[in-house]
Formats: structure tokens, sequence, C-alpha cells
């Protein structure tokens, strides 16, 4: 995705007409263990991902749900995935959660909105990754 957004080179609306320095949308990729840990560590890097034109947020539900910040309890990727929902920002998931465990995970509400602005590809193809009875044997 994040070649295919490159190459079409698909003009921000905001864009200066005599600049070509991000005058065009590209995609940030993040691992969403990475939101956990920025929402804490670089709170500006944060709110510059939840307000990202393009974002795809890679193996959520990695991260803790809850992250504990000088007594404050925060909640980084329900919060960004609220305020990209409101902002109607165009954002990519990828998961190995099933629906009813994002529902169980992260509430009926983000269940709710991440339903109704993606659309799901679910993909069956066997894993690269071996079960731990076949790395039992070779060892």
């Amino acid at each position: 995705m994040r070649n295919l957004i490159s190459r079409l080179q698909i003009r921000r609306p905001t864009a200066d007409p005599g600049s070509s320095y991000g005058a065009c949308y590209g995609l940030t990729i993040v691992d969403a263990l990475q939101i956990a840990q920025l929402c804490k560590t670089n709170h500006t890097k944060y709110l510059e991902l939840v307000q990202d034109d393009m974002l795809a947020i890679d193996d959520l539900g990695t991260e803790p749900v809850e992250v504990m910040d000088y007594g404050n309890i925060i909640t980084p990727i329900i919060d960004l995935l609220t305020k990209r929902y409101e902002a109607q920002l165009f954002t990519i998931v990828t998961t190995n959660l099933d629906p009813k465990d994002i529902r169980k995970r992260y509430g009926d509400r983000i269940a709710d909105r991440l339903n109704e602005m993606m659309a799901k590809i679910v993909y069956r193809n066997p894993t690269y990754r071996m079960d731990e009875i076949q790395t039992d044997g070779m060892s």
C-alpha cells in the first residue's frame, strides 16, 4: 500500500503549488506496540500519528490496552482510533485478532467504529511461523 500511494503521487489539497516537499500523500506505518510506547515517551510524535493523513497500524493487539503515565491510566490505541474516526482519516490496521477478540479487548464502541470505517480483508494463507510441536522436534 505504501508503494502504491507513493507511486500515485496524490497531491495534498493544501500543498503549496510551487513546492514538491510534502506535496503528496504518504503512508506512515507504525507498530501498535510502538504507538503505546510513544504515547508515554514522546507525546508530540504520538499526536502527529493521531493527525497523520494516512496511517497504517501494524499488529493491533500486541500492545497493552492501558498505559500508566504518572499515575494516569491512558489508552493510546483507543484514543488514537477514536480521534482518527472523528476526523475521518485514512487508517489501515493489521491484526491477528478475530472480530470478537477486538470487541472484547477494545470495547463495543471501538469495534463498531472499526466496522464502520474499515473494510475487512481476511487472509487465509498458511502461516510462515512454525508451531511449537515442529520446533521441539528440530532442537
